[in-house]
């Protein structure tokens, strides 16, 4: 049996499974999807997965984890409809997840943040998980 450390069994989750309602170009805070301003410093492995669907025809949806404010390039991601053909004119619907190892010092908090690119779209149930690794 090994000996358990108190100080990197820090996990957490955070959900909302209401529909919000998007509405704005620039990346926006996912209403609940925000982590406690209370965690200690240290490296932690943060997953995030939400369903989004665009109501407008040929809009993308895009979602981002922001550390401490600033953008981290590697989680965009993006949701588009087909960009060819008589599909093209439908809406972008499905799910957006990654995974990331990151950073902060005691009192940093990270969330996630979306985007549309015309008319409104939806994010449906969504979920971000993190776990203290360092």
């Amino acid at each position: 049996m090994g000996v358990q450390n108190p100080t990197l069994n820090i996990f957490g989750q955070v959900n909302n499974t209401a529909n919000q309602t998007l509405t704005s170009a620039t990346l926006t805070l996912l209403t609940s999807i925000v982590s406690p301003s209370t965690l200690p410093a240290g490296t932690y492995k943060v997953g995030f997965t939400g369903e989004f669907q665009s109501v407008s025809s040929g809009a993308t949806i895009t979602a981002q984890l922001f550390v401490n404010g600033v953008a981290d390039a590697d989680t965009s991601r993006t949701i588009a409809p087909f960009d060819a053909g008589a599909l093209s004119a439908f809406s972008a619907q499905g799910v957006i997840a990654f995974e990331q190892f990151i950073t902060i010092t005691a009192g940093q908090t990270f969330e996630v943040r979306d985007s549309r690119s015309a008319g409104n779209a939806v994010a449906g149930e969504r979920t971000m998980t993190w776990l203290k690794v360092l």
